[in-house]
């Protein structure tokens, strides 16, 4: 869980919120922070003379990439904060930027402008394309909305974290998304709360010769077993993270959004498609990264079926 933190900043509100954020994530991690833009390449005369007199750094209303790292430092003393800017299309550009970094950092606009982002071929390039970790932050996000309050409803300094909460499925488990999860937690000295849904086999009409499916009560016990058998060797390996491990039945999108109330973070694998595929993004991540309040971390793996 090393490497350089990268920030897409372009001077929106969201993006200006996730450099804080990916500031914060840096200290944590004690790594480097570069703040990025990526600037599609000017194509044709008049798309020069339209920009001439204009600072390319700059986004109307969003101040220079210069004066936002001037503002992290400030604010962030212990963070060393680089600035870069790249002529490219967004989508490369930010594919480019998440090589060999360790995280991406991009800006949402919360659940009515992050439609519009997902939807983008940039922003869903970076989530399902990307080789290294995505954490989506929604404008307005604060380092405070990270802790709990105290007894009168405001954070002061020190406060604990609220939980980390990992989504996990558990027929293929990702490693890394894992991995990920448990190092986040153990970082911010936060419960880590490992959600696995899961379903009953629809009802079926039964014949003389079938026996009897399993009560639900013995399946859930399976479910709940199975957890545990993933999650041993991470307890082990991580033994000062306090982890509550739930099997619950229903709508995985649902009860991920229901945790988010007491989380400071959201982590959700990502199955990388194969070779030529389009972007794609799983169902419960889709609703996830569409309704969630609270940065989301999406953590690309490789499919173990696809790869047989």
């Amino acid at each position: 869980m090393t490497g350089t933190v990268v920030a897409g900043v372009d001077g929106s509100p969201a993006s200006i919120a996730a450099a804080h954020w990916a500031a914060r994530e840096a200290e944590r991690r004690a790594a480097d922070l570069r703040l990025l833009r990526v600037v599609p390449p000017e194509t044709g005369r008049g798309a020069v003379a339209a920009s001439a007199g204009q600072d390319r750094r700059t986004r109307p209303g969003g101040g220079s990439l210069e004066e936002a790292a001037v503002r992290l430092r400030h604010t962030y003393r212990d963070v060393v904060i680089t600035t870069e800017e790249v002529a490219a299309n967004p989508l490369p550009g930010l594919v480019a930027a998440g090589e060999g970094a360790g995280l991406l950092v991009l800006g949402s606009g919360g659940k009515n402008a992050m439609s519009g982002l997902l939807r983008g071929s940039a922003a869903l390039g970076a989530v399902s394309h990307g080789r290294c970790p995505v954490v989506l932050v929604r404008a307005g996000q604060r380092s405070s909305d990270e802790h709990r309050p105290g007894s009168h409803h405001c954070v002061t300094p020190g406060a604990p974290y609220r939980d980390v909460v990992l989504g996990l499925d558990l027929p293929r488990p990702a490693e890394r998304a894992i991995a990920f999860a448990f190092d986040a937690a153990s970082r911010r000295c936060a419960t880590l709360r490992v959600i696995h849904s899961w379903n009953m086999p629809p009802p079926r009409t039964l014949g003389e010769a079938e026996a009897e499916p399993r009560p639900r009560t013995g399946r859930a016990a399976e479910e709940a077993e199975a957890l545990e058998t993933v999650l041993g060797p991470w307890r082990a390996k991580f033994p000062k993270v306090a982890v509550v491990a739930e099997s619950v039945v229903g709508s995985a999108a649902g009860h991920l959004l229901d945790a988010e109330a007491d989380a400071s973070l959201l982590v959700l694998g990502h199955r990388a498609p194969t070779r030529g595929a389009g972007p794609h993004i799983g169902s419960v991540s889709d609703s996830v990264l569409h309704h969630a309040m609270v940065p989301v971390a999406v953590i690309p793996h490789a499919d173990p079926e696809a790869a047989g």
